[in-house]
């Protein structure tokens, strides 16, 4: 599409110019200008316009050659005579005599040619007009395109033909790229279409299988729903646009997640989507951030389970401040701030066996350790 806008423009540009190297090729067209250079147009003129000229000076030279008793032909003749005498005698004569007949006959042929050239000059002053206009055209075409010969003229002509021919050229491709982005989007929204047709099909087993997670964590009523609607341009994920809609209370209606739901609410199904999308995408590490907030309790403790039976996939990252589910991962990890030397650190280590035992104890008491809550601790990571 930004080739078929770049091409648009381009022939809207040419389509400006058009015009006017129309007008440029009709003012060539006017002249023959390929005849002008093979038939030396500029000689002929200049040979009509001296023609009385010329015929009287080739006139004369006849008469010079061959028509007066004292021509330079007949005199030739005469010196051909008398070597022809004495070239046996010798061999220097005999090459003056070849060299005279040789020029003699040079001469008789120079005769011959002033005589049919006299013959085929004209006084033509209607051809001599013809082609006085035709030269003051060309001769303004010359200042036009600021060139000084006929045959650069031509090539002048065959460049804004070639730029005409540009033009068209320019239509035939736009149209070529037209047909490449129509094939284009039939294909893409074949796929679109095959992807609406299998996410409409997993839609309802994607929706139970999440009512089903939902109800581990005490959401009995809630459902979600997964609404798809058509866009009108083309995305990532195809011509669909994906809404997720709840419900979490019995008899509610179905309306966008972030509008109904509370905090707790929104992480559990956030939680139930998560584990339900894990399943079919490969992913070598999911994080949770304080994904558990606003639940606790029993729900705390199925949300645990959840994430611990992602965590045999893949590498499972969970930040929160529920014992329920620091309890269910293989490692623990503390992250706490330290003040020193009138600054500001945030730390992170790891925990072992007796220091995790704490960490939960202290989590389950509100940081004041007792014997009941390292008992609950113990019996929380044995579970």
């Amino acid at each position: 599409e930004s080739k078929l806008e770049d091409l648009l423009a381009k022939e809207q540009k040419s389509l400006n110019d058009k015009s006017y190297y129309e007008f440029l090729l009709s003012e060539f067209e006017e002249l023959n200008l390929q005849k002008a250079i093979d038939t030396n147009l500029e000689g002929e003129f200049s040979l009509l316009s001296n023609a009385e000229d010329v015929k009287k000076s080739l006139y004369q030279c006849q008469n010079y050659l061959n028509s007066d008793s004292n021509n330079v032909i007949t005199n030739l003749h005469s010196v051909a005579t008398e070597l022809d005498k004495i070239k046996h005698i010798n061999k220097q004569f005999e090459e003056l005599s070849e060299r005279v007949n040789s020029s003699l006959i040079e001469l008789q042929d120079i005769e011959n040619e002033i005589s049919n050239q006299e013959n085929n000059i004209e006084i033509d002053n209607k051809r001599l007009n013809q082609i006085e206009s035709e030269l003051s055209k060309i001769n303004g075409l010359l200042k036009k395109h600021n060139v000084s010969s006929i045959p650069e003229l031509s090539d002048q002509k065959t460049e804004i033909e070639s730029k005409l021919g540009e033009i068209g050229s320019i239509s035939t491709e736009i149209k070529a790229v037209q047909e490449e982005i129509n094939s284009i989007k039939n294909n893409l929204l074949a796929l679109a279409n095959k992807l609406t047709q299998q996410r409409s099909k997993i839609i309802p087993t994607l929706e139970k299988n999440a009512q089903n997670l939902l109800a581990q964590m005490k959401m009995g009523n809630a459902q979600i729903q997964f609404k798809l609607s058509q866009t009108e341009e083309f995305h990532k994920h195809g011509l669909d646009n994906i809404e997720l809609l709840a419900k979490t209370n019995l008899g509610g209606t179905f309306e966008l997640l972030k509008k109904i739901a509370s905090g707790g609410e929104s992480s559990r199904i956030m939680l139930a989507i998560k584990s339900l999308q894990s399943q079919h995408k490969s992913l070598p590490t999911i994080i949770f951030d304080e994904i558990d907030t606003g639940v606790s309790g029993e729900v705390a403790t199925n949300m645990g389970a959840i994430m611990k039976n992602l965590g045999e996939k893949m590498q499972v990252m969970s930040i929160t401040h529920l014992p329920q589910i620091a309890s269910k991962g293989k490692h623990h990890y503390k992250v706490f701030k330290e003040e020193k030397q009138n600054a500001t650190f945030t730390r992170i280590t790891q925990l072992d066996q007796k220091e995790r035992i704490n960490e939960i104890a202290q989590m389950l008491s509100s940081n004041k350790i007792t014997q009941v809550s390292i008992e609950n601790a113990k019996e929380l990571l044995c579970k």
